[in-house]
């Protein structure tokens, strides 16, 4: 199957609306916490799963917290995204008919993994950006700010982010582990984790070894600028 790597300004804009809050401070690691929808979620936006649903609310909270006992260090998190942006990239890759450069790329796997490969597949977006009319594409980004009915100021700057990377949301945006020391988390040898993590871990691991980038043709998104990713 095609893959292709999301650049690092694409995996930077997806951290900075993401976050990583760490669902207890008493710790020294990251531990799950709950997302707006209230879906037990881990590192930079990793939803967490269980038995092929998602678990959700305060009855799900043991076992979330189960799935990652002793929480997760930094390099754990970034491993954790990197997989989850290189699933995410090989989701949205076959549904584009059009060649896309690096910022193209990026921002509709920063849509996809926030709003789900069903919606970017239905969307309007992807429609008008595979007939050709990329401002037309860009236009729709604005349409997906709403979360269980509410109209979220949150999504309103990460879609402007994602059609423009050079506008003020994305400059004022938090930065990733803003408020928590690189000192304070320690390192957990890979025998502490699940199976599942263990997975993800190393598969990420091999991805950032073996990964390849792809060649980008003029083209963008109305506001993009190819400079902005790092071949």
């Amino acid at each position: 199957m095609a893959q292709r790597d999301v650049c690092q300004a694409g995996v930077d804009l997806v951290k900075s609306f993401e976050g990583i809050p760490d669902g207890d401070p008493t710790t020294v690691n990251i531990d799950p916490y709950l997302d707006p929808i209230q879906i037990w979620t881990i590192g930079w936006g990793h939803a967490i799963r269980q038995n092929g649903r998602f678990l959700k609310g305060p009855a799900d909270r043991a076992a979330a917290f189960a799935l990652y006992p002793g929480g997760i260090t930094k390099a754990q998190a970034e491993a954790l995204l990197a997989a989850d942006l290189m699933d995410t990239g090989r989701d949205v890759l076959p549904l584009v008919r059009v060649e896309l450069n690096d910022n193209e790329f990026a921002a509709l796997v920063s849509f996809a993994f926030n709003l789900g490969i069903g919606n970017l597949k239905s969307s309007t977006l992807l429609r008008e950006l595979n007939e050709g009319d990329r401002a037309a594409a860009a236009d729709q980004f604005s349409r997906w700010v709403m979360a269980g009915g509410v109209k979220m100021q949150g999504l309103v700057k990460r879609r402007r982010a994602e059609r423009d990377p050079t506008s003020a949301e994305v400059l004022a945006a938090p930065s990733s582990f803003s408020s928590a020391p690189r000192a304070q988390y320690r390192s957990s040898p890979m025998s502490d984790l699940t199976h599942g993590h263990k997975a993800a871990y190393a598969l990420a691991r091999r991805r950032w070894r073996g990964g390849s980038r792809s060649s980008s043709p003029p083209s963008s998104f109305s506001g993009w600028s190819p400079a902005r990713c790092r071949r």
